[in-house]
């Protein structure tokens, strides 16, 4: 529903529903968060959905990538997100997105130019393809002159 046809109150009442049934399923917890998180602007209903999910199940690689990057823009002061990203690379399974958002996250957020360039090289080289990792590499590259 919520990809579809933008039916967003509706899809968290059904996301809702799935906790409720379910409340110790951490995919449903997950799904209510990234609806929150990005669909809702609800960034604190978000984070609690996510760490619920994270605590239900604490390897849950996609639900890491998502709080972290909710954490790194919305919700947390630097060394708080720092904390969680250092969590979430201590899992298997990263993808690139995670890369690429502590990339940014570096650029925007701290003055670790150089690390933020790794970590954006990493993204590139896990995904060569995908545009926006090559993007933020560039505008960290801007960002340096």
């Amino acid at each position: 529903l919520r990809r579809r046809f933008g039916r967003y109150q509706e899809a968290e009442r059904l996301a809702q529903r799935c906790v409720d049934l379910d409340p110790n399923d951490a995919w449903s917890w997950f799904n209510l968060g990234f609806l929150h998180h990005h669909h809702l602007n609800r960034f604190g209903d978000a984070k609690a959905a996510y760490i619920r999910a994270i605590e239900l199940k604490p390897d849950y690689v996609k639900v890491w990538e998502n709080l972290v990057a909710l954490m790194a823009f919305e919700t947390d002061t630097p060394a708080e997100t720092q904390k969680t990203f250092d969590k979430l690379f201590g899992l298997s399974g990263i993808s690139a997105f995670a890369y690429n958002q502590y990339g940014i996250f570096l650029r925007e957020m701290t003055d670790r130019y150089d690390d933020s360039e790794k970590a954006l090289l990493q993204a590139i080289d896990m995904e060569p393809a995908e545009w926006s990792h090559r993007l933020a590499l560039a505008v960290l590259y801007e960002k340096r002159m």
